[in-house]
């Protein structure tokens, strides 16, 4: 069974639906299990970078470039609130799992997608390498484990890769109260520079915050 990325809304090529690709280690093995999988055939070879440590282990949170937040559409998904840069527009939503936003032309799209977390203790390391992993949609050997991002001040992990028949990607993801969160970053077959949408990606995460 390959699982689908977080929903996505109409795109320019056919979309994948699904729910986030943030399922903690226990909650995607159920489903590997379930589906008579030994998660042994996984959808994409992780490389880490030199800053990632092995799983259930701490790494150092990644310094962020100097940016200031994104002061555009405000996005709220369960206790997380950022903002996406001017000219953003929003997105479709996936019931209680989704929320988007769109860049101008459609040339890309944020995601955020939230589902109850099987281990909120699982070590943030831990689940990125388990997301980068086995998570559906990945270009099989593209996908690198980035340093560890600030996200609404708690650490959270950062994978990039290619999406199949999408293009470049990022997503940054946590455990926040038992709820695990994804940030799904698509620059839709390529646009951008990579320099301008890791500006972009910064400016949003430094926007975030948490309520209660």
């Amino acid at each position: 069974m390959k699982l689908a990325r977080g929903p996505r809304g109409p795109r320019r090529r056919p979309a994948r639906a699904g729910v986030p690709v943030l399922v903690t280690g226990l909650a995607l093995a159920a489903v590997l299990t379930a589906c008579g999988s030994d998660g042994s055939d996984p959808s994409a070879d992780p490389t880490p970078t030199s800053s990632s440590s092995g799983a259930g282990s701490s790494a150092p949170t990644s310094e962020s470039p100097s940016v200031d937040p994104a002061t555009g559409l405000e996005l709220t998904h369960g206790a997380l609130t950022v903002h996406v840069p001017e000219g953003w527009t929003r997105g479709n939503s996936v019931g209680t799992l989704q929320v988007s936003a769109d860049a101008p032309q459609r040339r890309g799209y944020l995601a955020i997608g939230k589902i109850p977390a099987v281990d909120p203790d699982e070590s943030v390391m831990s689940q990125g390498k388990f997301a980068a992993t086995h998570g559906g949609g990945w270009k099989k050997g593209s996908v690198t484990i980035e340093p560890i991002v600030s996200l609404g001040g708690e650490p959270a992990y950062h994978i990039s890769g290619i999406e199949e028949g999408l293009g470049p990607a990022d997503q940054v993801g946590l455990v926040h109260d038992g709820v695990a969160y994804t940030l799904n970053f698509d620059r839709d077959f390529g646009d951008g520079t990579q320099e301008e949408w890791a500006q972009i990606i910064a400016s949003v995460l430094a926007s975030a915050s948490w309520s209660g």
